[in-house]
């Protein structure tokens, strides 16, 4: 009976580290992107996977940790902030795809920060823009009344 009960916990836990592994490889392969929620999940059921997992629980880990700092780093921007980070933002929004994780309340604002300076480089409340089609406006969409 000892046996049984086994061999039934063994294939148990190979059932739940295939399940594991299938998921996290279609997300890593697919360059699949999930929640943060979801990846915390992913980690903490590969940490209990009593089959090594150790390459792709790092690489899960390591996707977490990048897309914590990156978090932090578009935190930071504000919509109000002088041109000086728009580098910043356009650095933040192309690393962005290559994220696992989905950060949809960081890309809105990093969104509202690209996209509410004029000319003159300052956000303007009014919501009155003009949109400028000369050639010298390449790098800028719209334009404030007074600008």
């Amino acid at each position: 009976m000892i046996g049984i009960e086994f061999v039934k916990l063994f294939m148990d836990e190979v059932a739940l580290a295939s399940d594991w592994f299938d998921e996290t490889r279609q997300i890593l392969d697919k360059a699949q992107k999930v929640t943060i929620v979801k990846m915390k999940s992913l980690i903490a059921r590969g940490e209990k996977v009593k089959i090594t997992a150790n390459d792709e629980l790092k690489v899960l880990k390591q996707h977490l940790k990048q897309s914590r700092s990156w978090s932090a780093r578009a935190k930071k921007i504000k919509s109000d902030e002088d041109h000086s980070r728009s580098l910043e933002v356009k650095a933040l929004m192309d690393e962005y795809p290559n994220l696992l994780i989905e950060l949809p309340d960081e890309i809105a604002a990093l969104k509202k920060a690209t996209s509410c300076y004029c000319l003159c480089r300052e956000c303007h409340s009014t919501g009155l823009m003009v949109a400028c089609d000369v050639s010298v406006c390449k790098s800028v969409d719209f334009l404030s009344p007074a600008c």
